[in-house]
């Protein structure tokens, strides 16, 4: 579903994603517009979003899997799960910075990602054992900024809501919502 703002009153709307490139009709004030997919005006990319993408399948390649686990086991031995979960984080800064000077530092990133958001549920039990509230989770917020500058909102947003329904926390909203934003009413051509 997207929310937004009738772009004739400003009223809230909701329609679902299935209407992006129709016509529609405000009930509040009858005015025209059309569904279309235009840039979310504060997401705006620091870096150029060319350098984002890259051949998906390097991500989930074995080699790539392998190199990410052993660079999690290079830190230190794995002990309990959340001694596991920090390693991920370190890892995924690590390749995360080194994304301008290495090509395959994004893919490593998103394969960090993806295995570290693998072990949420056991990281989520290991905190709640403990009695104590969940941090952010590098995984969620990482794999969903790179995905938002391939412009895989869709992604995002699946994602997010992913990671608020389990507890972790973050600025899940305002990333849905700036996602969401991406495809907006504008006004119907006359």
């Amino acid at each position: 579903m997207i929310d937004f703002a009738c772009p004739h009153c400003e009223r809230m709307l909701r329609v679902s994603d299935k209407e992006l490139g129709k016509a529609g009709k405000c009930r509040h004030c009858g005015g025209v517009f059309m569904v279309v997919l235009v840039e979310p005006p504060d997401a705006a990319p620091n870096e150029d979003a060319e350098a984002y993408q890259y051949d998906v399948a390097l991500e989930s390649s074995p080699d790539t899997q392998a190199r990410v686990r052993l660079e999690v086991q290079s830190r230190a031995p794995l002990g309990n799960i959340l001694d596991t979960h920090y390693l991920y984080e370190e890892v995924i800064a690590y390749f995360h910075e080194h994304r301008a000077e290495d090509p395959l530092a994004l893919p490593l990133t998103a394969q960090a990602c993806m295995q570290h958001i693998a072990l949420a549920p056991e990281i989520k039990d290991a905190f709640a054992a403990r009695g104590l509230s969940l941090p952010t989770h590098a995984g969620y917020q990482v794999l969903a900024g790179i995905r938002e500058k391939q412009r895989r909102f869709k992604d995002v947003v699946e994602m997010c809501m992913q990671a608020k329904t389990e507890g972790w926390a973050g600025d899940w909203d305002q990333r849905i919502a700036r996602c969401r934003k991406t495809t907006v009413m504008k006004k119907h051509p006359e």
